[in-house]
């Protein structure tokens, strides 16, 4: 008969170290996959919330801008236009005009036409020679001037036509900054007006 050792059934320090080890590192390894897939939402999520934004944006400004029959007036971050030529006296009437323009304190762009309720007498005709677009569209000049707001969030709008005097550019560019959970993205649109 063979001699039998008395040894107690168990586990010892070293095997019960062993396994607590080998369950940390599946732990950090777990832990670690998680994170990186929970960061990646977050991206993906940041990353759509621009292209919506950015869609958005050019959605609601190019079509105001692709309707113009001529750009009037241009400067960084604002445009006047000559929407159509509705009264046949060959001048831009209030009731004719739009002007797009960033409000670098309020971060929208806004886009301001003659009321729908706009009385004759009150539909100024401006000389296309001789008048100041520029200050005489912006906000605030006039009653029967109102802004719809278009975007919001941009942190900067930067504009440009493909020919240096503005009533015979054919194409309109611009960059758009916005801001989405405090970063910032950038994309560049533009549109070809309709020149009638």
């Amino acid at each position: 008969m063979p001699a039998t050792t008395n040894r107690a059934a168990g586990l010892t320090l070293l095997e019960v170290l062993l396994a607590v080890a080998i369950t940390s590192i599946i732990a950090t390894a777990v832990a670690t996959m998680l994170l990186s897939v929970s960061s990646a939402s977050s991206y993906q999520a940041t990353a759509r919330g621009f292209v919506v934004r950015h869609a958005a944006a050019s959605g609601r400004i190019d079509p105001a801008l692709r309707c113009a029959r001529m750009v009037l007036d241009h400067g960084n971050g604002y445009f006047v236009l000559w929407i159509a030529e509705t009264t046949p006296n060959g001048q831009p009437d209030l009731s004719e005009l739009r002007r797009l323009e960033h409000d670098a304190n309020s971060g929208e762009i806004r886009c301001y036409e003659a009321a729908g309720d706009l009385a004759a007498e009150d539909d100024t005709t401006f000389d296309l020679a001789a008048a100041d677009f520029e200050a005489e569209t912006r906000p605030g000049v006039s009653a029967d001037w109102v802004g719809n707001l278009l975007v919001t969030d941009v942190i900067e709008w930067t504009t440009w036509l493909n020919h240096a005097d503005p009533r015979r550019a054919s194409y309109v560019g611009y960059r758009i900054t916005t801001a989405v959970e405090g970063k910032q993205r950038t994309t560049i649109h533009g549109t070809f007006l309709r020149n009638e």
